[in-house]
């Protein structure tokens, strides 16, 4: 089924008074569970793929792939791993980033909900999966990237906040190896980005207000 009939189903059997999607997304977690995931799966691989340039800078000199309905199954995949089902996200943004690899939106929310889960595991004792840190990372890294060719803003782009998250995990994993001295240089790199990143919007919101800095 395609995407537009799918959801255009949802909206009738939910009688549902808007078609955003968090209260499609919303909607589907609750009386659907993760049951129908394979409903979406097929979905993303029959959606159709859109050739997009980003705003700004890099307009015309970067081009990107997007599903058309990307946002939809974007919203879904973090409904799953808020809810705990990790397995059925992973599946989505997987399926989504094999067709379009660089969709930028799909690696920064995969890696966010990744990230989100390492902090979960730790603050419940379960440890901080390395493996998982990287993939991660790697994820995360790739946005930051993107969005330092792309955006003049990119300090203030979630890639970039969630990096700084990235270092702080990065100094506690290696804390608790006993790598102390890694674990305080990454320490203090998350904290110097984070205060690059205050300091830049400061700025930038000055200047916006026409008040002259430095």
């Amino acid at each position: 089924m395609k995407t537009e009939e799918l959801l255009d189903k949802i909206i009738r059997e939910g009688k549902l008074k808007d078609n955003t999607i968090l209260t499609l997304t919303e909607w589907i977690i609750e009386n659907q569970g993760k049951e129908t995931v394979s409903v979406y799966l097929s979905a993303i691989n029959e959606d159709k793929i859109l050739t997009l340039t980003p705003k700004g800078k890099a307009q015309g000199k970067i081009v990107f792939k997007r599903l058309s309905h990307s946002p939809f199954f974007n919203g879904l995949a973090v409904k799953y791993f808020e809810k705990g089902w990790f397995n059925e996200a992973e599946q989505i943004f997987k399926a989504i980033l094999s067709r379009t690899p660089n969709d930028m939106d799909s690696e920064l929310n995969y890696g966010a909900c990744l990230i989100n889960q390492l902090i979960k595991a730790h603050d419940e004792g379960r440890g901080i999966d390395r493996e998982q840190l990287e993939k991660a990372r790697n994820l995360i890294f790739n946005a930051y990237n993107y969005d330092k060719k792309a955006h003049e803003d990119w300090r203030l782009k979630p890639a970039y906040k969630n990096l700084c998250y990235v270092r702080a995990i990065e100094a506690v994993d290696y804390y608790y190896k006993k790598e102390v001295f890694t674990a305080f240089v990454l320490g203090w790199v998350s904290i110097e980005m984070s205060l690059y990143r205050i300091w830049f919007k400061l700025i930038t919101g000055k200047t916006a207000h026409g008040i002259t800095t430095f």
